[in-house]
């Protein structure tokens, strides 16, 4: 792999562990406020597995 193509896929995993990083905080503080799991997965646009998931740990 060229340089610019490992530094194009790091960037691409960095940005995708901070969206999901953003996405749980989200998704607990929406859990933290009562929401149902339903919910969060609708207001996140996300699947309820991944809501479920996230608030599993």
């Amino acid at each position: 792999m060229t340089l610019l193509g490992q530094m194009l896929m790091e960037d691409g995993i960095e940005k995708g562990i901070n969206q999901g990083i953003e996405l749980a905080k989200a998704a607990l503080k929406l859990s933290a406020q009562g929401e149902s799991p339903e919910s969060i997965a609708n207001k996140l646009q996300t699947s309820l597995e991944t809501v479920h998931k996230i608030l599993e740990d």
